[in-house]
């Protein structure tokens, strides 16, 4: 039986893991730094005391946005390269068990996260929420859905097959027990993400957002075997910060439909409902979908290695 964080390998080398993801990174920081310069450097000539705000400020919203997701896309090829010329294995091997990306799964991730958080934030607006300002322009916003239907799909595929396709196989290596690989990976995406602003903004709120975030979706990859359902609730979760609230404590300031004006500092322990109350939530409803079975054995019980290649996952 096929096992996601178990994959047959060709070279199963443990090191060529690292290899990868240093390459990847590495490779991300040059290529990135290098086209991000010259995009700089199309708005004419930058003098060295100018501040970064300054810099910024000469691109509108959609402009750094695009800038702002190149470096996924750059690093998406990074990782498919990594795959096929270190690994010697078929990307698809990093992201799922399947013979084939299930573009179902993806979709029903987004719809269902999709779903459960557009009757959370319009009971909100219900509630006669103030704190969300009308936004919208028009031409804006259609730019911004058309890039973010291209590109978001490519930044969020990125993040999910480094850090829960390729670390997580890294892990399982290692470590025998799934669930340890969940909760591993869970801290990486923690540490990717305390660059954001709003961990500094938020705080612990935001921390712990991110931890439960991380542990969901590994969860999701173990017992459905594959990355498509937490991809597509990673979709849903970007699309929702790009398309619909946008704040100057984001990541990325967009030209969504509402903008968040509350302090970000007035935010405490009911920020977490969501996913204390609505993460189980949604696992429950995947579960019940695609009857996910033995939970004891999928995430407690330790996993063997393959040492065996598998054809399927395989380079002819």
């Amino acid at each position: 039986m096929k096992h996601f964080l178990s994959p047959k390998e060709t070279r199963p080398a443990w090191y060529l893991y690292l290899v990868s993801i240093v390459f990847v990174l590495i490779g991300l920081f040059s290529f990135s730094v290098t086209l991000i310069g010259l995009i700089y450097a199309s708005k004419g000539e930058i003098d060295p005391g100018t501040s970064q705000e300054e810099v910024l400020g000469r691109f509108n919203n959609n402009q750094l946005f695009v800038i702002n997701m190149i470096p996924f896309v750059i690093g998406f090829l990074l990782l498919f390269y990594a795959a096929r010329i270190i690994h010697r294995r078929k990307f698809l091997s990093f992201i799922t068990t399947r013979p084939q990306l299930d573009l179902k799964r993806i979709a029903v991730g987004l719809l269902i996260w999709g779903i459960i958080t557009a009757i959370l934030f319009s009971a909100e607006l219900a509630q006669g929420a103030t704190q969300y300002k009308w936004n919208f322009e028009m031409n804006d916003f259609i730019l911004l859905l058309i890039l973010s239907i291209a590109i978001v799909p490519i930044q969020t595929g990125f993040e999910e097959i480094l850090i829960r396709g390729f670390t997580m196989q890294l892990f399982g290596r290692f470590v025998k027990l799934p669930i340890v690989t969940v909760l591993m990976s869970a801290g990486i995406f923690l540490i990717l993400h305390l660059g954001n602003p709003e961990v500094d903004s938020m705080g612990y709120v935001a921390l712990v957002y991110y931890l439960l975030s991380g542990i969901m979706t590994a969860i999701i990859a173990v017992m459905d075997d594959g990355l498509e359902l937490s991809w597509g609730f990673h979709i849903a979760n970007n699309f929702f910060a790009i398309l619909i609230v946008t704040s100057d404590t984001n990541a990325l300031r967009t030209d969504a439909v509402y903008l968040d004006t509350s302090a970000p500092q007035a935010m405490g322990l009911e920020t977490l409902i969501v996913p204390v109350l609505f993460f189980p939530l949604f696992v429950f409803i995947l579960s019940r979908i695609y009857r996910w079975k033995n939970w004891k054995g999928k995430l407690f019980q330790p996993i063997q290695p393959h040492v065996e290649p598998n054809k399927e996952d395989l380079l002819d």
